[in-house]
């Protein structure tokens, strides 16, 4: 299967009061982590779409601008003609073993002729795997362009009937939106890097 790895890191971070891309976590910024695990699961193509794209070619540029991850993810099914297997960067802690299972459990789908649009954990919409088919290409292109849509993940799995499976590990898809869920975090990690502008805020 041709996969192409995406990384959400386009959100304005406004409750974490910097930037979550440039965080850092162990020796490695949220961004440069979540590059780097899906890498780690044999994704050689991996896209970045972010705030200020227009100002670095490495960036993905959403279509429809201001309209959340979806439009990162939709942006990205244009971009390329392979399958999307999506993280965020604000979830640390997940790992190579649950991104490989997702991997497994869409191929293993295929391999007895089941069709599925969407792939993700029970409870949990990222990460995700996405078919780049006309179902979420159009779902997504309609959604995106429509004033006051819902333009939620939950929603996109709903509508494009995701496929679940079940995982133990809760704590890996934690992901971290203020500073003291940051802090509290590297703190329970045995991390000391904190990012100095963050320490302070509620």
């Amino acid at each position: 299967m041709a996969v192409t790895g995406l990384v959400l890191a386009g959100g304005k971070s406004s409750r974490m009061k910097t930037n979550k891309a440039e965080l850092l976590f162990g020796d490695k910024t949220l961004q440069q982590r979540s590059v780097d695990l899906l890498h780690s699961v044999g994704l050689s193509d991996v896209l970045i779409s972010r705030n200020g794209c227009h100002a670095n070619a490495d960036y993905l540029p959403d279509i429809y601008p201001n309209r959340g991850p979806l439009g990162g993810i939709y942006s990205a099914l244009k971009h390329t003609a392979n399958d999307l297997l999506v993280v965020a960067i604000d979830m640390p802690l997940l790992n190579r073993a649950l991104l490989t299972r997702l991997l497994n459990f869409y191929e293993q789908q295929k391999i007895h002729n089941k069709t599925m649009n969407l792939a993700h954990f029970s409870q949990f919409p990222l990460p995700i795997y996405i078919n780049n088919n006309q179902v979420t290409q159009h779902y997504l292109r309609a959604t995106l362009s429509a004033i006051d849509s819902n333009c939620s993940i939950k929603q996109f799995i709903k509508t494009c009937h995701g496929e679940s499976l079940a995982s133990s590990q809760t704590d890996a898809f934690s992901n971290i939106n203020t500073p003291v869920q940051y802090n509290q975090l590297c703190k329970t990690h045995g991390i000391n890097q904190f990012k100095k502008e963050v320490i302070n805020h509620d």
